[in-house]
């Protein structure tokens, strides 16, 4: 850019030299358009050159923030991958500690054939507690609704029946739809001996205070106390009563 202003220079002092010479009377530009014409040239050469130094700063920058972009995305992707095996560690020690597992001694099932009618009529081609679980904890409360409603009806002697269906409740509570979340857990009981009863009742308070009703939520809070009084919920029962008694 400077070699072009320099030229360019060059070629208007020439200009006027030459047509001093040849003509032999004043010059057809004069010394002041001269000076101007000079100061233009040398206004653009600054300009051009200060874009060109603009330019080169951008260039910079935007090389920079692409890094900053990938190394971004690199550790969004880490990040990801490490949540998905926490939630599949978590979904394992879930099941497990539904089932009774963790920290009980592994026990081998006997080798002795089941009669046919004590065996579980489990269904194939329905989805495993397993994955309705983890949908659950991701936050996928409708495709987890529909993988325990499978998994209850392809699996109707399992232990984890019950489980089922009270996260099919938990799911219902997670879209606020507090009604339709108090029919699920309810369903609960329909399970003898569910070890999910004392958590649906505790849930059915919560519903019922969602619902605006809080005389009926004050009652099944009460109703844990009185039906489970050995719940590891009888604190947060006691906790709910004292708010919506005022004290």
């Amino acid at each position: 850019m400077r070699r072009l202003w320099n030229f360019s220079l060059v070629v208007v002092v020439t200009t006027f030299l030459v047509g001093c010479a040849t003509t032999g009377r004043r010059p057809l530009v004069s010394n002041e358009e001269l000076l101007q014409q000079i100061n233009l040239l040398k206004q653009r050469s600054e300009t051009d050159s200060l874009a060109l130094t603009r330019i080169d700063a951008l260039e910079r920058q935007i090389k920079r923030s692409q890094q900053e972009l990938r190394k971004s995305i690199q550790g969004l992707s880490e990040r990801e991958t490490n949540l998905e095996t926490r939630m599949t560690i978590l979904g394992d020690r879930l099941e497990k500690l539904e089932k009774g597992t963790i920290g009980a001694p592994e026990v081998k099932a006997p080798t002795l054939t089941t009669p046919s009618r004590l065996r579980s009529h489990k269904k194939t081609g329905v989805p495993s507690y397993k994955e309705a679980l983890q949908d659950y904890l991701a936050g996928r409360y409708r495709q987890a609704i529909t993988k325990f409603s499978q998994f209850i009806w392809g699996n109707p002697d399992s232990d984890l029946s019950d489980n089922a269906q009270y996260w099919i409740g938990e799911c219902y509570y997670g879209l606020n739809n507090y009604r339709q979340a108090l029919a699920e857990f309810q369903k609960t009981f329909l399970y003898p001996n569910s070890n999910k009863a004392d958590a649906a009742q505790l849930k059915i308070g919560y519903c019922y205070l969602e619902l605006g009703e809080k005389t009926r939520a004050l009652a099944e809070f009460k109703k844990l106390l009185s039906q489970y009084p050995d719940s590891e919920y009888v604190g947060k029962a006691k906790k709910m009563i004292a708010q919506l008694q005022g004290y």
